[in-house]
């Protein structure tokens, strides 16, 4: 709480004195137990609370103006004023008169109250009760915190403000000047008096480029946001704002301008740097605009390569196979000896150029998958469907390659009626990518199996494992293979592995489409998991 008796001490004394002169009053009545009629009237138009309580701080008597506080603060017979009880204890220790500064609120307005708290004695000089006077003196301190504010208001514009203040004759010499100039421009006032306004300062269009002072002189007018410039004692230029009323005599004529100048130095500081940073903005605006010019047509043309390369790749695909297939179709019959027997070792050549057909097949499929995944075309049938028989066909597919690497697929099985939402023909693509590369990447007499997750189906997607017992992927490579082609292998590979690397990057992104994922748990020596998300519904 702020020093009141520092910061108000009129009042603070006035009040003091008031409280002091009804205590003095009462000293004999309240030996008695009761308050005199004199203090009570003294009391009741000083406006000033009265009490007397025991030694419980129960009420002996008090007045009406004491009596309409207590009950405001919920009191009865006992006094409820905040603090009593602490400084009526410390009054009756230390035997003397307390005086205190008290807030209350009322309604949520905080009331200021002068309280003065005094002991009572019995005829043994025992105290047997306590006396206290409260002056509600919160329009006394609201005036005086009102009379402070306005002179601070007032001090602080005068010594904040840059404004000064002149008056010219007819031809615009000055007859009068504020002492401001002075501290502006370093030179008494006085100096100017009698001289023309240019000896101080120039005329300039403001902002708006006019001279507003012009048409005031030529109409008799008033003016304002005439730009005067001026030197000031360093010799910068500072710019003020003239505004100014026409003078006359007491027969109506014209006898000259007064006015005042305001500061504007930082305004116009601040539009040149603002008509900078515009220029420097419409600059850039219009580099942005060519580079978005440039960037569109660029964005175009890569467009128009993109459109061309998938039209070449479909007219390529289409063009291989039509060919490929002829060549796969005649060397699986010449393997068979569909039309008569031939040599072993032709039979033999039959069925590697099957193989490489095949492969070559292979590889075209999964560029012209990419191709299409890439541009947006591909076209998705999602539908309820089961996963069981796709395990089984996509097993047998690669079982022949298994068998060749003495692979165990016993647990590549999974039960009847494992339900997912996707496009059947890609969900089968993408088994037969994750068992293919699970072949190639297994020793051999490995193990490679398919688990489903039930703790996932209990959501509202089902996830599928394609599971070996290879020698892993280190995890720093975990994201690397499913990127374009990649192919991460291990000592045991003795060379580059057959393929493009396209297969997993294209079973994760169908997987994406249709609203599913491939994720990858391994490590070196403990094998792989390729695990597929689906939605069930």
């Amino acid at each position: 709480m702020p020093d009141l008796c520092t910061a108000f001490s009129n009042p603070y004394v006035e009040i003091a004195h008031n409280v002091d002169a009804i205590m003095h009053l009462t000293e004999s009545a309240i030996v008695n137990g009761t308050l005199a009629d004199m203090t009570l009237n003294l009391a009741n138009q000083a406006k000033i609370g009265l009490v007397h309580v025991d030694m419980q701080g129960v009420i002996i008597n008090e007045n009406m103006h004491f009596q309409a506080l207590n009950n405001h603060l919920g009191g009865n017979k006992n006094i409820m004023v905040p603090g009593f009880r602490a400084v009526s204890n410390r009054m009756i220790m230390q035997a003397k008169m307390i005086t205190r500064p008290l807030l209350l609120e009322f309604s949520n307005e905080i009331r200021h109250f002068w309280v003065r708290y005094s002991p009572v004695m019995d005829s043994d000089n025992n105290v047997t009760g306590v006396f206290g006077a409260f002056q509600d003196w919160s329009a006394e301190l609201s005036r005086i915190n009102e009379a402070m504010r306005d002179k601070a208001r007032f001090r602080d514009f005068a010594r904040a403000s840059s404004d000064w203040f002149w008056e010219t004759d007819i031809d615009f010499r000055f007859t009068a000047l504020s002492d401001r100039i002075t501290a502006l421009v370093g030179i008494l006032a006085s100096e100017f008096i009698g001289k023309p306004i240019d000896t101080l300062g120039r005329l300039m269009p403001n902002l708006n480029g006019e001279k507003t002072i012009h048409r005031a002189r030529a109409e008799f007018i008033p003016f304002r946001d005439q730009l005067f410039e001026m030197l000031d004692t360093n010799g910068s230029i500072i710019r003020f704002h003239l505004a100014g009323v026409p003078l006359y005599d007491s027969e109506g004529k014209f006898r000259g301008y007064r006015g005042a100048g305001t500061d504007v130095t930082k305004s116009y500081t601040m539009e040149a740097e603002t008509m900078r940073a515009r220029q420097s903005l419409e600059m850039t605006m219009t580099e942005l605009q060519r580079k978005n010019i440039t960037l569109d047509i660029t964005s175009g043309h890569a467009q128009t390569a993109l459109k061309v390369k998938n039209e070449f790749l479909a007219a390529m695909s289409h063009e291989l196979r039509t060919p490929l297939n002829a060549i796969i179709g005649f060397a699986e019959a010449m393997h068979l000896q569909v039309f008569g027997p031939i040599e072993n070792r032709y039979a033999s050549y039959a069925k590697d150029i099957e193989n490489a057909g095949l492969h070559l097949l292979g590889l075209i499929n999964d560029v012209l998958d990419v191709s299409v995944i890439e541009s947006g075309d591909i076209t998705l049938s999602r539908d309820i469907i089961d996963l069981h028989p796709l395990v089984v066909q996509a097993k047998a597919l690669i079982a022949l390659r298994a068998d060749a690497k003495k692979i165990n697929l016993d647990a590549v099985a999974i039960p009847e009626n494992t339900l997912a939402f996707a496009d059947e023909r890609r969900a089968l693509q993408i088994l037969v990518n994750l068992l293919t590369n699970a072949v190639k990447f297994t020793p051999e007499k490995g193990m490679i199996g398919v688990d489903i997750n039930p703790d996932v189906m209990a959501g509202r997607h089902m996830a599928l494992t394609v599971w070996d017992t290879g020698l892993g992927v280190a995890a720093e490579n975990h994201e690397r293979i499913f990127e374009k082609f990649q192919q991460v292998t291990g000592e045991v590979y003795k060379g580059k592995p057959e393929g493009t690397g396209l297969g997993l990057h294209i079973s994760r992104e169908l997987a994406r489409l249709m609203q599913g994922d491939i994720t990858l748990e391994s490590s070196i020596d403990n094998g792989s998991r390729f695990t597929v998300t689906l939605p069930l519904e």
